[in-house]
């Protein structure tokens, strides 16, 4: 059975990826690279593109401990977005302290993770602008 606090996480963290790209949705964006390193909390953490980032075959992992999130090379654009801002909310998790809650609640999560993303979302609009650009590689496609 999924954990209530574990469900709500996910809810909460796919409503952040679409008011991304709602945010910018009437902006050109022209960042297609992402950033080389994130201000998260009270750190910083650097980002690299590897050829394996572990043996399980994952497509990125978020080291909290060496504050370094890893992604996989040579994936799509807009998988490589998504895999980036699913690294960016596990280093959220720990920066607001959920990791040390048993069981948070629903409430904990959205309070905490809306809190911890906010503030990377400050401190970081090369990210946003990053994660957001996406939703002009459609309407390139499109045209």
């Amino acid at each position: 059975m999924v954990e209530t606090g574990y469900f709500w996480a996910a809810v909460f963290l796919r409503s952040v990826v679409w008011f991304c790209l709602w945010l910018n949705s009437n902006e050109p964006i022209t960042m297609n690279t992402m950033p080389d390193y994130l201000r998260i909390g009270a750190h910083t953490y650097r980002m690299s593109e590897i050829s394996i980032v572990d043996a399980d075959g994952n497509l990125g992992e978020c080291d909290t401990d060496g504050m370094v999130i890893l992604i996989k090379e040579g994936i799509v654009p807009s998988k490589k977005r998504e895999i980036v801002l699913h690294e960016v909310f596990h280093a959220v998790w720990e920066a607001v302290g959920l990791d040390i809650i048993a069981k948070p609640t629903e409430e904990q999560v959205v309070d905490r993770m809306a809190c911890g993303f906010l503030q990377v979302m400050r401190d970081n609009p090369k990210l946003v602008a990053y994660l957001t650009g996406g939703q002009h590689e459609l309407e390139k496609l499109a045209a």
